[in-house]
């Protein structure tokens, strides 16, 4: 979802992915299917204060979480992970 309205400018975005996976390592170790979640968003907001200058501000969230088979591993292994940024510039 993007627009703008005179100098202003925007733009918005949501996204979420999934996979159930698969055993990579059949019969050995923690019997699972190593899934995968991820779901995002970004949003930007811009303004031009004239022909030269211009001012934006940005950010983005995201949380992950993945299943992997470790090595010699009979736990559920996984990586889960939640990034938040901001901008300015």
């Amino acid at each position: 979802f993007h627009g703008t309205a005179g100098r202003l400018d925007y733009a918005l975005s949501v996204a979420h992915e999934t996979s159930e996976g698969f055993d990579a390592r059949p019969g050995v170790g923690f019997p699972d299917r190593d899934g995968y979640r991820s779901t995002s968003a970004s949003a930007r907001l811009g303004w031009a204060l004239n022909d030269a200058h211009r001012l934006e501000a940005t950010a983005l969230t995201n949380d992950q979480n993945s299943q992997y088979d470790g090595f010699a591993s009979t736990a559920d292994d996984r990586a889960q992970n939640d990034v938040q940024t901001l901008g300015l510039t």
